[in-house]
């Protein structure tokens, strides 16, 4: 009787280890980074789907809300958008959100903004300035294209890793009962 108290405390884990809650994988701006642009939205990146009425909230280093303009959610990722670019400083994300599985999860993460400050520049420097950030354009789409390249990558290996738990987890459990039935013959 013991043993198949132990069988069945065993069977009762594994769907638990298999199928955890929903958790941050990954943010832009990233867990304790240095912002050196103007920002004006964040994204969060969560190891499964979120559902609608999922929250952010951003706090400055002086414990203010910062106002939100919007916030999207479009399966894993939960996009924030501000009314203006965070001015410099250290700010705290706190999140709360619904999971797929209907489960509220919260976390939060703390990143810092440090924009240089720009000089009132002539015309002749403003034309200047204008062809190098067609050159930083450039540059910025390339770096846009390889993150995603790179993102979706990330995405395929997470999958594969998710599948090969869940054959771990069903490969157990076809052995506990194959030892279950074996002696009950052996009875």
């Amino acid at each position: 009787m013991k043993k198949m108290m132990f069988l069945f405390a065993i069977l009762m884990l594994v769907p638990t280890l298999v199928f955890a809650h929903t958790g941050l994988e990954s943010s832009n701006p990233a867990e304790g980074s240095e912002v050196i642009e103007k920002l004006d939205s964040i994204e969060l990146n969560f190891n499964s789907s979120i559902q609608q009425g999922s929250i952010v909230t951003v706090i400055d280093e002086s414990g203010q809300e910062t106002p939100v303009k919007s916030i999207e959610i479009h399966d894993n990722i939960l996009n924030v958008y501000f009314e203006q670019p965070l001015s410099n400083g250290e700010y705290k994300v706190k999140w709360d959100i619904i999971s797929a599985d209907s489960h509220p999860v919260s976390g939060e993460y703390s990143f810092t903004v440090n924009v240089e400050e720009v000089e009132q520049e002539t015309p002749l420097e403003e034309a200047d300035t204008n062809q190098d950030e067609i050159t930083d354009q450039e540059s910025t789409s390339d770096q846009v294209e390889n993150g995603l390249n790179s993102k979706t990558e990330t995405k395929t290996d997470e999958s594969q890793g998710n599948v090969g738990v869940l054959l771990i987890g069903a490969v157990i459990i076809v052995i506990l009962l194959f030892v279950l039935i074996a002696r009950r013959k052996k009875k």
